[in-house]
């Protein structure tokens, strides 16, 4: 295949990510948030006994609370993901290198994608806005950046701190949770600037920041304990005690649902482990093998314009 070509089909995926995210963006502010409202009404009735079991008024004030969060995640989710897709279409050599070129990529694409809500019907585009995209596109490059700098933590006998690092910031969102819940919440629970009734919303405030706290114990426990250099089997198996660990403190504090705890962190459990694989196949050590692809088409391309054969062993494709 043309090298031109072969390059023009590594961004199309993020090409046409960047199109959803444009569509999403030129809904108005009523249809994006009667969906957003929907989508956030639906997962807490399915994860939070609380919010399911809460009067109608009290639904519509927790989803109305949280919703303004859910917008803000959603926008980092859709960069996340575009990030991904922009960093395996950028060829620049170097792993630094080319992760600060996909945040540059990136930070263009948000701003003008909210230089495009300015002109949809009540909407608008706020710097803000851009800095939460950058912050789900930094959190996508950083977590492929993972397997290299357990590399590098492991040649400098450093990766049992490391990892320490990590397990310690996959409990303590948890144990704020727990312990700082009461104080916070009441801050959350405001609807269009009126502080709404407490006891009404709390549970499923609750809930939602507990759900929260799981997911990222989930994510973080495998993480941890593959930054200290064990394979992925222990990983896996440390993912399923931190999955325990969350369905049985759901249990004991009463909140959210074992189901739904267990769940939630099982789930960032494999979306890390995920991002660790694609990492470690994005890791800068692949690069000579594209680098001796395109140097082959390139020998191929000159030789045939020079009459010349192609040294013996080399391909013609």
């Amino acid at each position: 295949m043309n090298q031109s070509v072969r390059r023009g089909l590594r961004w199309l995926p993020a090409l046409v990510w960047y199109g959803i995210i444009w569509r999403f963006s030129a809904q108005t502010a009523t249809v994006s948030g009667g969906l957003s409202g929907r989508l956030l009404h639906q997962v807490l009735e399915a994860l939070s006994p609380a919010f399911a079991a809460a009067s109608p008024d009290a639904q519509v004030l927790a989803v109305e609370t949280l919703s303004f969060f859910e917008r803000k995640c959603a926008h980092m989710f859709l960069y996340f993901v575009l990030a991904l897709l922009v960093y395996g279409a950028v060829r620049l050599g170097w792993t630094a290198v080319r992760t600060a070129g996909s945040l540059g990529i990136c930070a263009m694409l948000a701003a003008l994608d909210e230089l495009h809500q300015t002109m949809v019907p009540g909407r608008s585009g706020e710097v803000r806005d851009v800095l939460v995209d950058l912050g789900g596109a930094a959190i996508a490059l950083a977590l492929l950046a993972l397997p290299a700098l357990g590399a590098w933590c492991r040649k400098r006998r450093i990766a049992a701190a490391a990892a320490g690092l990590v397990g310690l910031l996959a409990i303590l969102p948890l144990c704020l949770t727990l312990a700082l819940g009461e104080r916070f919440l009441p801050a959350l629970a405001v609807v269009e600037g009126v502080l709404a009734p407490w006891g009404a919303v709390a549970p499923a405030l609750q809930d939602a920041v507990f759900l929260a706290a799981c997911g990222v114990l989930g994510a973080l426990v495998p993480l941890a304990v593959l930054l200290a250099g064990a394979r992925f089997r222990a990983a896996a198996g440390a993912a399923a005690l931190a999955a325990a660990l969350a369905g049985m403190m759901s249990i004991s504090t009463g909140r959210a649902g074992f189901y739904g705890c267990w769940g939630i962190a099982l789930l960032g459990a494999v979306l890390a482990g995920a991002m660790w694989g694609l990492g470690d196949a994005l890791d800068e050590r692949s690069f000579p093998a594209w680098e001796a692809e395109e140097a082959g088409d390139l020998d191929e391309k000159k030789a045939q314009t020079e009459g010349h054969p192609l040294p013996e062993g080399e391909s013609q494709a």
